[in-house]
């Protein structure tokens, strides 16, 4: 199916962004390309968000959606702008509905409306660089490893409906491409040593994914064998996001007053991209507060209509009044809400693998890039793992993982989700 292709190209659908990477079959030095200029942008991915129209057309996706719904013209537009839809394809707990469908509905249609987004833009940029025709270009599209049969399912059909040709589509396990990222960085050559075993955490925005792995045929073809079924939860960057809008928040402004400023859904987003900033930028090892402004709407309100409001937050911040202060204790603590309960998972994983030394547990994913994340699983498996590794560019390496995974197949034997007895 794949090996008559001249291109392997990559889909890494995520909860927050969406981005794409390809590389050459018969380039000898295995380039992969990508497209890291989104909207103005150095970030190698876009936003997996949509702006629809009152019919339920894409008027803008991605960064673009997001400032379109922040203009003056969404509420004359009848504009409804959507995000972090990727969650809402996998039920909380287990589906006792027949047939295969998403715990939203309009989950599954609207991943079929960014995929086509992704796939269209994707599509012109490689036939445009690599000069190739549509049919000589595989696809590979990245899946998390907690996911069942029904999530990849869903996915796969979502990704056809969105115009990726079914014979040439692949699903990639994330936490497996990873690795395979990180197997051809020299700093990580060890990994891939036969006989090895390593845990991937991949944190990402909406899900962690917990994997482990031996690694088994030789140096130069090292294969993955998986030593434990994939744990991992819906926990993540955006659960993060969630406490500073909400008990955060209400501490500052008050519960009634958080919920009445913030209403406007532009304002809200307009309010979670300067938290990203500041998050982002956190580091616990630098002293000092972080400050994420507040939107224009929310500072009129707060110097025209809401001054008992602006002297309550003037007060718990020692007199800022025009942005939201966090000392580093609060700042952790927000972050703590999703990383301890990933901390336990890893513990869990770790005693479900059995006995035996784990050399390396390795985090990828764009939440990984946490300065403070990276502190906390080093202090937290400083006794059970020789060393905790971050992934090179860890908010790519699943995306070029998938791509190096389709120019060098490995085969990866992994634990069966069901058994049958006698």
């Amino acid at each position: 199916m794949t090996a008559s292709s001249r291109v392997v190209a990559a889909i890494d659908f995520g909860t927050y962004g969406t981005g794409f990477a390809w590389a050459l079959r018969n380039d000898p030095d295995k380039t992969i390309y990508y497209n890291e200029d989104w909207s103005g942008t150095t970030y190698p991915k876009n936003l997996s968000a949509l702006l629809l129209d009152a019919a339920g057309n894409v008027v803008e996706w991605g960064y673009d959606a997001r400032r379109r719904w922040q203009s003056a013209d969404r509420v004359s537009d009848e504009l409804t702008y959507h995000e972090h839809f990727k969650m809402d394809l996998q039920p909380a707990g287990p589906s006792v509905a027949p047939g295969i469908t998403a715990a939203n509905p309009d989950a599954a249609h609207l991943a079929t409306l960014c995929l086509g987004k992704i796939y269209t833009t994707a599509l012109q940029h490689i036939t445009g660089h690599a000069m190739v025709r549509p049919d000589e270009i595989s696809w590979r599209l990245t899946v998390p490893a907690i996911w069942r049969d029904r999530e990849r399912q869903l996915m796969r059909t979502a990704a056809e409906q969105a115009g990726f040709p079914p014979g040439r589509l692949e699903l990639v396990i994330e936490p497996e491409a990873a690795a395979q990222h990180c197997w051809d960085h020299p700093a990580f050559a060890g990994i891939a040593t036969p006989g090895n075993r390593f845990v991937v955490v991949d944190a990402g925005s909406g899900t962690v994914d917990i994997t482990s792995y031996r690694v088994q045929g030789t140096v130069e073809n090292p294969q993955l064998a998986e030593l434990s079924r994939a744990t991992g939860g819906k926990l993540g960057a955006s659960y993060v996001d969630g406490q500073f809008l909400g008990p955060m928040l209400q501490s500052r402004l008050g519960m009634e007053d958080s919920w009445r400023l913030t209403a406007d859904g532009a304002v809200r987003v307009k309010l979670l991209e300067e938290w990203e900033r500041a998050k982002r930028d956190f580091d616990p090892q630098r002293a000092g507060p972080l400050h994420i402004n507040l939107p224009p709407q929310i500072l009129k309100a707060l110097y025209t209509t809401d001054e008992p409001v602006r002297l309550r937050l003037a007060q718990a911040q020692g007199g800022v009044d025009g942005a939201i202060v966090l000392q580093p204790a609060e700042a952790k603590a927000l972050f703590d809400h999703a990383i301890d309960p990933m901390v336990e998972l890893v513990r869990q994983h770790l005693r479900s693998i059995g006995a035996g030394p784990v050399p390396y547990l390795l985090l990828v994913g764009g939440f990984s890039e946490s300065r403070y994340l990276q502190q906390r699983f080093r202090e937290a498996f400083s006794s059970s793992v020789a060393e905790v590794l971050v992934a090179p560019q860890p908010a790519v390496a699943v995306m070029f993982g998938a791509v190096k995974a389709g120019l060098r197949p490995s085969i990866a034997s992994r634990v069966s989700r069901f058994t049958y007895g006698v």
